[in-house]
């Protein structure tokens, strides 16, 4: 039998994810794909998230000129997560805007479960 895959170089929040959703799930090799992409997205979202709380508070910068505009972490971060939650979605393993609603099968656990930072 062949040895499981396994992504090189995720972080704490990606090899999270990964384990919970291989664990969980029989996921196809072409899912796999999908699912790593959303793991590093996560790790990504970590990292601008450690540059967000680096600001201080004061989440806007000076623009090219000099006017004060939105830290671009700011929406590096909200877009890293968007994909990540589509990433996911499109494997079936959370829906795009997770609502409460229990009406259909949970399978949103892996991302409910895994808290990525400064959110």
């Amino acid at each position: 039998m062949a040895e499981e895959y396994r992504p090189v170089g995720l972080g704490t929040t990606g090899q999270r994810i990964w384990d919970e959703a291989t664990v969980e799930f029989e996921l196809t090799e072409a899912q796999k794909v999908i699912l790593e992409g959303a793991c590093r997205q996560a790790d990504q979202a970590d990292v601008l998230y450690v540059k967000i709380a680096e600001l201080g508070g004061s989440y806007r910068v000076k623009g090219s000129m000099g006017q004060w505009v939105e830290a671009p972490e700011l929406a590096s971060g909200r877009k890293a997560q968007a994909e990540m939650r589509a990433a996911l979605a499109s494997i079936g393993l959370t829906k795009p805007d997770q609502d409460e609603d229990q009406s259909t099968p949970d399978r949103s656990g892996v991302i409910r479960q895994v808290q990525i930072r400064g959110t």
